[in-house]
């Protein structure tokens, strides 16, 4: 009924942290694993195939990365829902039983799994993404409460229905979390429901800045918002804000971030956009959290 799917790259240590504890969530819908090891050095392949010879593995011979990565899993999974998760994440209480239930009874497409962050904030509330339009500029910001419009996180369980009729994961993208809010975002514009399921304990061992276990580039997610926006953003105060964004950006005089602006932006006027009747308008009370 149900596939666990972790993309690992040199986690070793972390697999043997949560790999039972994962297992023992599985155990209640008689779900299975699989594991993509995204080009390991570590002995990530030595320990999993002695101490869990029961779980799918597979290796990439070199880092592809996770959208490439994922969308290799899939054509691998026959079960009818996906729960993924970044492996730096424990899970000490997830009911799957429950979230499988609550799909199939509100004919979702996936649930948001809110987790714990392992800081010293003193705010402890589980953590979501949002997409908000600041600055004019689109960002994906973690959000502790419980977001009403566009929402992700690092564990989600997916309607793989739904999701192999949107063509996996947009692979054009650099970065992680540009090409999952571009999943999302598909997810939303075709009327399909994402709901947030709090009924659950997560939490990231990880002090690093990272997306499913991969580390964030801000340079990247620069570049990818830049064609994100072209391919899905279109009403005129979108463009007006972002207009005044690059000029605040020139004025400002940021060396870094003028390059690539200005690289982005030229790479992306000849990307092909979708026809014109197909294109999909932001406003502010769609997807986008208006935060400006």
């Amino acid at each position: 009924m149900l596939t666990f799917l972790l993309i690992v790259n040199n986690q070793e240590t972390y697999l043997k942290s949560h790999l039972q504890q994962y297992l023992s969530i599985l155990k209640p819908v008689n779900g299975n694993m699989i594991i993509v090891d995204d080009g390991s050095t570590d002995s990530t392949k030595e320990y999993v195939e002695l101490h869990f010879p029961d779980i799918k593995y597979t290796r990439n011979n070199f880092e592809a990365g996770f959208q490439k990565s994922f969308n290799k899993a899939l054509t691998i999974i026959s079960t009818p829902y996906l729960l993924i998760s970044d492996p730096h994440i424990e899970i000490t209480r997830l009911d799957l039983n429950a979230a499988i239930q609550k799909i199939k009874d509100q004919n979702l497409t996936a649930l948001t799994f809110p987790c714990y962050q392992n800081d010293n904030s003193t705010d402890k509330k589980p953590e979501a993404f949002t997409a908000t339009f600041k600055s004019g500029n689109i960002q994906c910001e973690p959000t502790k409460k419980t977001p009403t419009t566009i929402h992700f996180s690092e564990t989600m369980l997916l309607n793989l229905t739904h999701l192999n009729s949107l063509h996996y994961l947009n692979d054009i993208y650099y970065s992680t979390t540009i090409s999952w809010l571009d999943l999302i975002y598909r997810y939303r514009k075709h009327g399909l429901a994402i709901h947030y399921f709090s009924d659950c304990s997560l939490t990231k061992k990880c002090h690093e800045k990272t997306f499913f276990s991969y580390k964030i580039n801000p340079a990247n997610e620069l570049k990818d918002t830049i064609l994100f926006q072209w391919l899905h953003c279109h009403s005129l105060r979108f463009k007006w804000l972002q207009i005044n964004w690059i000029i605040a950006a020139c004025l400002t005089f940021k060396p870094k971030q003028l390059v690539t602006l200005i690289e982005t932006s030229i790479k992306w006027i000849f990307h092909k956009k979708p026809k014109k009747n197909n294109w999909f308008v932001y406003k502010d009370i769609d997807i986008l959290a208006s935060n400006t």
